[in-house]
Order: C-alpha cells, then structure tokens, then sequence
C-alpha cells in the first residue's frame, strides 16, 4: 500500500505506520514495490524511495523494473539500501527475445551487487504457448546466472524457492 496526499506525492508519513502495522503483526517479509499496479504507478524516484521507507527493518524483497537503466538504477538503490532480494519484473518490451531477457536480468543482478533474485515473468506475448522457466532454461542451458549452472528446467524452479526460502 503506497499512501498518497492531496499532491499525488508518497505521504512518507502515512507510510511509516502501515510498515509498523505489518512488522508488529508478525510479518516476516515485505515487498516494496510489488507488481500489482503499485510498481507502474510510481515514478522511479518513488520507487527508490518506497525501499528506503522499508530497508534493514525486516528482510525486503525489493521490486525492480521498467527500462534497463531504471531497473539498474533501482537494483543498485535496493542493494545500498539492504533489500534481502530483488523481484524482477518483466521488461515493458512486449517483443523481448529470450536472450534479450537473459541480458536483462543479467544486468540487473550485477547492478544489484549479486543480490538473490526472483522473477517474476509472465508469458511472452510473442509466443503465448512457451513457458517463461522453459523459454529461460533453453537460453541459460550452459550460462551461470546468480553463481549457479542450470541443469533443467525444474532446477531453475527450485532454486527460486531455495531463494524464497533463504530470506
């Protein structure tokens, strides 16, 4: 939830309590700028500030998208911030190849100084009838990503729950 003022700008106040609300539930994890409309809704200085609102308090999975500088620049703001995590959201380019997927998140890992990662893919518009995890597996096949060799498909959805589990 990302609270608003009359201005249309982050009520970092308002924000505050809602973190301690969840925090003080029992709430082992948050996610800052999640994908659920929230994320295309903010500009990139609000995303960078919405981490801030919730770093080093409890683990963060930190969203991370939009063009590849902004999702650089937002990877790299997550991991100075102390994000747990980086939630990758699909680039905008509806026609993405998978390579050009591959080189994305790859940019953005390094740029998030090797933070764990997770994707979060939808299918390709180009090609409804491909798997995102398949369509990725065939192009990291031999490639290390995230300081691991994927063997198959199923190791890539393994490991992201290994990721899941590890924050």
């Amino acid at each position: 939830v990302t609270p608003f003022n009359v201005r249309c700008e982050i009520a970092s106040a308002r924000q505050k309590p809602i973190v301690d609300r969840g925090i003080g539930t029992g709430i082992h994890i948050l996610t800052a700028n999640g994908n659920t409309g929230e994320f295309y809704s903010l500009t990139a200085d609000e995303a960078v500030a919405k981490v801030d609102h919730v770093a080093s308090r409890i683990p963060l999975l930190a969203g991370v998208g939009r063009s590849i500088r902004d999702a650089c620049r937002l990877a790299e703001a997550s991991a100075a911030a102390g994000a747990s995590a980086l939630m990758i959201h699909q680039p905008q380019d509806p026609f993405v190849t998978p390579e050009g997927l591959v080189e994305y998140i790859r940019a953005v890992h390094e740029a998030g100084q090797g933070l764990p990662m997770i994707l979060y893919l939808h299918l390709p518009p180009y090609s409804p009838e491909l798997n995102p995890v398949e369509t990725l597996f065939s192009v990291l096949k031999y490639r290390r990503a995230a300081n691991r060799v994927f063997e198959s498909a199923e190791h890539v959805r393994t490991t992201v729950t290994e990721v899941w589990d590890t924050i």
